[in-house]
């Protein structure tokens, strides 16, 4: 019996996540053309929160600053 090990990715992939992430949901959030074509394959709003929400908490984002006095 063989053992697969799991390749992880390297660590300039990882650091460009965030990036490429926000990227992407700009991209769908404001492009129309991109939108009607992923929501031809099942992509959905809920799905696209979801995308923002995962994004904001790896960010560590825990809401809006208070405002300065």
């Amino acid at each position: 019996m063989t053992t697969k090990t799991k390749k992880l990715p390297s660590r300039q992939v990882l650091e460009a996540t965030h990036g490429r992430t926000a990227q992407f949901l700009k991209a769908v959030g404001t492009n129309p053309t991109i939108r009607a074509l992923l929501e031809a394959h099942g992509y959905t709003k809920e799905e696209h929160d979801e995308g923002w929400r995962l994004l904001l908490a790896a960010s560590g984002y825990q809401g809006a600053l208070p405002a300065p006095p």
